[in-house]
């Protein structure tokens, strides 16, 4: 079975490290960087597994980014038909606890 990811990360360095290591495993993957360039692409789906970070912006090249964007993109996941059983892995370079809370409750 070849495993493919959907990225949801705005900062390239972080996604390139993560794009590395998915082409180690083998895994295909589509990066996306903003909440609006993610949405088709969870429509369309096909994807085994979503990493992701909350902390992105609502669109490609704006620099605010926002974890209530990545919340609501997590429960757009969640309830597209293309995507509602595709596990989400939350990324994060920020360490705060409140983050990590965050992350669990969105699923």
């Amino acid at each position: 079975m070849k495993y493919r990811a959907l990225i949801v990360e705005d900062v390239a360095d972080i996604a390139e490290t993560v794009i590395e290591t998915l082409e180690s495993l083998g895994h295909d993957y589509l990066w996306v960087q903003s909440q609006e360039e993610a949405r088709q692409p969870i429509t369309e789906g096909g994807f085994s597994y979503v990493l992701m970070d909350l902390s992105i912006p609502l669109k490609t090249g704006r620099t605010l980014d926002r974890i209530e964007y990545g919340v609501n993109l997590a429960k757009e996941i969640h309830q597209s038909p293309a995507m509602h059983n595709v596990p989400i892995i939350v990324i994060t370079a920020r360490g705060e606890e409140t983050d990590r809370i965050r992350g669990l409750d969105t699923g």
